[in-house]
């Protein structure tokens, strides 16, 4: 059986369930198109595809697969490289290995938003493709939490920190005075801060943004790279 099949086959046959449950389809980053990732999640098992290119800008497709961690948070496992293989009308030749395996690694703070970082350590913002903005994948939004439909983030880089708006509704039929917790999650998924956005009597239908920022990361490209959001239900409250 070809190797590379064989590899996916092996790496579909457990399931299980988690927490977290990274969507199946192509994921990337709009500020990085023509490069992705596809995912594949079966169970507690999720094999990913990386289509990039080397340093003369010729093809290369990666492979890796694993198991997800920390209840679907985290997944770390050996890359392979391959290259060559069947075009698009030709008769069917298989890809070749090439060179030894690396490491790759997905923090997943919500079914649609991660950190993936490269072999080398460079950290990359992914969402899937179809995803409601880059900005709103930060923390997996938009998401409701009782009659708060919260709906976007934008994000601004600061010399040392990234400025966070989180923009969010009143869809109930009374004020609401409110908290919402967000934790901050690096690339290995360890919280290393967390945010809260608060206000009072926020009115019925109505819509506010507020702001807070996140200290930056450590080795990351920007101040507002390297980390995502996940939301804290047990720590907000609305009243």
């Amino acid at each position: 059986m070809n190797r590379m099949l064989a590899f996916v086959l092996l790496a579909l046959a457990s399931t299980s369930v988690c927490a977290i449950t990274p969507k199946t389809g192509i994921w990337w980053n709009p500020n990085e198109s023509g490069r992705g990732y596809v995912l594949e999640v079966n169970g507690l098992t999720l094999v990913a595809s990386v289509y990039a290119y080397d340093e003369n800008g010729n093809s290369l497709w990666y492979l890796a697969s694993g198991t997800l961690t920390n209840d679907g948070a985290n997944f770390q496992a050996p890359l392979y490289k391959y290259r060559g293989g069947q075009c698009l009308t030709c008769d069917y030749t298989p890809a070749v290995p090439d060179g030894d395996a690396e490491t790759i690694a997905i923090a997943f703070s919500s079914n649609t938003a991660a950190v993936v970082t490269l072999p080398g350590g460079r950290q990359v913002n992914i969402r899937p493709f179809f995803a409601p903005s880059q900005d709103g994948a930060l923390g997996g939004l938009p998401i409701s939490f009782g009659d708060i439909d919260m709906l976007s983030f934008d994000t601004e880089a600061q010399a040392t920190s990234c400025e966070v708006k989180l923009t969010y509704r009143n869809s109930g039929s009374a004020p609401i005075t409110l908290s919402l917790y967000f934790d901050v999650l690096d690339a290995q998924g360890v919280s290393v801060q967390q945010i809260s956005f608060s206000r009072s009597a926020l009115a019925p239908g109505a819509t506010a943004q507020d702001s807070e920022h996140v200290n930056a990361i450590t080795g990351a490209p920007s101040t507002c790279e390297g980390f995502t959001l996940r939301f804290n239900s047990n720590a907000s409250h609305l009243q």
